[in-house]
């Protein structure tokens, strides 16, 4: 229905629009970016957009300012407006994104009584991914000759792109609804637009603000205040309660002030439900509350592991969170907020900056076994961010670190560049002939790395761990590279902060002056290898990484629970006086250049009860969803080459390490194992199932070689085994 309208037709009032906010990407509009039509002017100072009204020729005033959005969808906006309703009344404006002028819409200012008073209004603007374009209009009259003025002041837009994403809705206590002796003061120089609320000081006094949730739960405010302990000898405070609820009002006590006007943040959980809401912050009690009140803030909490790589807002249960992003990020302000049950017991700030294509790993301390941290703030600004931008966020490290290359996040800057040749394939059941076989999932498909003897390394590639393409070289070296005196074996490919790994096992010239009573000492030695894709070319950062005068092999990676990376490695048998073999590990430089401590001993070949040999080979980590931490690695019982279990009994690198009576595969272990087999790895196939890839048999059988098995794995009472209910993929 339209709207009745007055009988004067009015001077064209000032409409101002001071700003577009994205509090998403830290990035504000002024109205001397927007542009302009009609008799909308920009003002003298360029702080704001006079005139949106109709010029009488048939053409409406429009301000128009560029959104970019980071995906198709509705967004909640805010309008704040003025108006007078003295001339009209419902002082509006129309809004419309893309030029789509048929599906405009009309934002009422209901709540208006005069220009300079400014409220909120709630709006919601149909974006699509990418750039968009916002207008706002002149909103026409029945009667076109007795009204062609808005009748209202634009004052700010803000528009929050990733509504429920971790970006904190501040409401100024200006703008609030005030009742009993609460009252607005002006010319503050600390308040947040220089006004704030004060004399809240009896029990009708309250500052009433009005909320939206866009899903029922608990949401953590902070309210912004300031008193004086001093002023008549008790604690300023304000009591704060959601949608009338007082017998859950929570009293703040502000300990920390000093004086009136030093404003600073105090945090709360209420429970809202889904729509609007009204939030009172009143007085906390005694004769006078000795508080004022600028504004308060509030982040929804308690997303779902489902939503944390969609959300940047999460639920913190081990200990550590991961950030990463694919561009630039400085100074963002992570704010965790520690529960014990539903108490808010503490807040933690902490202002970080990351890396393009680089983790970032927070610790998290608890106080009790009970507490959980259940929201990630999020705010800053942001360096260079362009539209498509992506963050990332895993708040359970030892998740993410299962194996290694959990948590891959393909970008531009890590796909290969080549394409895989699929024009002659192996299949896996042939069988796949290789020895030590390791596979890498990445961005729907799977990399399975293999020596190429004396020339390198090379890389097979398949999207259903069934049918493979021809090797690519990803690793080629010349006669005599780096004092290479042999082949490559064992390689493994492993992702760590925006680059690719390969550690592989090789004869060194560097390594062969042989120590003393050594009579089988082979000169062997561990080298790496980096490149920003998994198909490479990788380029040589370090040829011996290991102690010169060992024999050592089958390096793998390890990232711990601080996010350290460390390299598990074979002291090889041939190398040890008493041909007992060991598994040992060192923490690694970031650039993996260098070991930084002083290999330590996990364990000797021969410890457990079942082994045969001095032989430690293909040690490889996981971590189990209850957290324990786990390592498969290979020796001979009296059934030849088999892949056996240990566990961290202190969930620590370093152990102690037990060994698991039971092997994980043996040959005969069931009648389908007809080959014996080991140098085993773990990984995750793209739809979740845990798998097991080894090589069997160790040594030609008949005419069989050693050829890839993989094999499902399932997880029971804390432990791994394999899982005879599901298909092999190979045997």
């Amino acid at each position: 229905m339209k709207r009745n309208c007055f009988l004067m037709l009015l001077l064209g009032l000032w409409v101002s629009l001071l700003s577009v906010s994205f509090a998403a990407y830290g990035v504000t509009l002024t109205a001397d970016t927007a542009t302009l039509t009609g008799k909308a002017t920009l003002s003298a100072d360029g702080s704001r957009v006079r005139m949106i009204d109709y010029n009488g020729t048939g053409e409406n005033s429009t301000v128009t300012f560029v959104v970019y959005a980071p995906h198709d969808g509705e967004y909640r906006a805010l309008v704040h407006s003025s108006g007078n309703i003295a001339y009209q009344p419902e002082p509006c404006h129309d809004y419309y994104t893309n030029g789509n002028v048929a599906e405009k819409k009309t934002v009422y200012y209901t709540k208006a009584t005069v220009p300079s008073e400014v409220q909120v209004y709630e709006i919601e603007l149909s974006l699509k991914k990418g750039r968009n374009t916002v207008t706002f209009a002149y909103s026409p009259y029945e009667d076109m000759s007795r009204w062609s003025a808005t009748c209202a002041e634009f004052v700010k837009l803000e528009v929050f792109l990733w509504e429920g994403l971790g970006v904190p809705m501040r409401l100024e206590a200006e703008n609030a609804m005030l009742t009993g002796t609460a009252r607005v003061s002006v010319g503050s120089d600390t308040a947040s637009g220089g006004k704030y609320v004060g004399y809240i000081d009896s029990m009708s006094a309250t500052v009433n603000f009005t909320v939206y949730a866009k899903a029922a739960g608990d949401y953590l405010f902070f309210i912004c205040a300031d008193g004086n302990q001093d002023h008549c000898g008790v604690v300023p405070c304000h009591t704060v309660y959601a949608n009338g609820d007082t017998k859950n009002a929570q009293t703040l006590y502000y300990d920390d002030s000093t004086s009136f006007q030093v404003w600073r943040e105090y945090p709360v959980v209420l429970p809202l439900h889904k729509g609007d809401n009204t939030v009172s912050v009143t007085y906390g009690g005694g004769s006078k509350t000795h508080a004022q009140l600028d504004y308060i803030r509030y982040i929804a909490a308690g997303y779902t592991q489902a939503e944390m790589n969609k959300n940047l807002s999460a639920c913190l249960t081990q200990g550590s969170l991961c950030l990463w992003s694919d561009q630039n990020i400085k100074n963002q302000k992570l704010i965790l907020a520690t529960f014990q049950g539903n108490r808010l017991s503490s807040v933690t700030t902490k202002t970080v900056s990351l890396r393009r294509n680089e983790w970032y790993v927070m610790d998290y301390a608890k106080q009790t076994p009970s507490d959980t941290c259940k929201v990630l703030l999020w705010e800053g600004t942001v360096e260079n961010m362009e539209p498509s931008a992506q963050i990332a966020l895993q708040s359970d490290l030892n998740v993410r670190t299962k194996f290694s290359n959990l948590g891959i996040l393909p970008t531009a800057s890590t796909r290969p560049t080549i394409v895989p040749d699929f024009s002659a394939i192996k299949r896996l059941s042939d069988p796949f002939n290789c020895r030590d076989p390791f596979i890498m999932p990445y961005d729907g498909k799977y990399y399975l790395y293999q020596s190429a003897g004396a020339s390198g390394v090379r890389c097979y590639v398949s999207e259903d761990l069934m049918y493979w393409s021809k090797p690519v070289a990803v690793l080629t070296t010349s006669e005599n590279f780096h004092g290479i005196g042999s082949y490559f074996w064992a390689p493994e490919c492993h992702y760590y902060k925006g680059n690719f790994y390969i550690f592989s096992s090789v004869q060194s010239a560097n390594n062969q002056n042989k120590p003393d009573g050594l009579p089988n000492f082979g000169g062997r030695t561990i080298g790496v290898y980096r490149a920003d894709n998994p198909l490479g070319p990788f380029t040589c950062i370090q040829t011996d990484i290991s102690p010169i005068g060992w024999d050592a092999i089958d390096g793998t990676l390890y990232v711990d629970e601080n996010g350290a990376p460390w390299l598990v490695f074979v002291h090889e048998w041939t190398s040890m006086p008493d041909g007992n073999g060991s598994m040992v590990a060192a923490r690694l430089s970031e650039d993996f250049t260098q070991l930084i401590t002083t290999p330590q001993t996990l364990f000797y070949a021969k410890d457990p009860a079942w082994a045969t040999n001095g032989v430690t080979d293909g040690p490889f980590l996981y971590t189990t969803e209850q957290g324990k931490l786990l390592m498969i690695w290979s020796n001979f019982s009296e059934k030849g080459y088999v892949v056996a279990l240990a566990q961290s009994e202190s969930g620590n690198i370093l152990g102690p390490w037990k060994h698991e009576e039971k092997l994980l595969y043996q040959k005969d272990m069931y009648p389908e194992y007809i080959y014996d087999g080991g140098h085993g790895m773990i990984f995750s196939t793209h739809g979740g199932q845990l798998m097991l890839a080894l090589h069997g048999p160790n040594s030609k059988t008949d005419t069989v070689s050693g050829h890839v098995i993989v094999l499902p794995l399932v997880e029971e009472d804390g432990l791994i085994k394999i899982d005879r209910t599901k298909k092999a993929f190979s045997y």
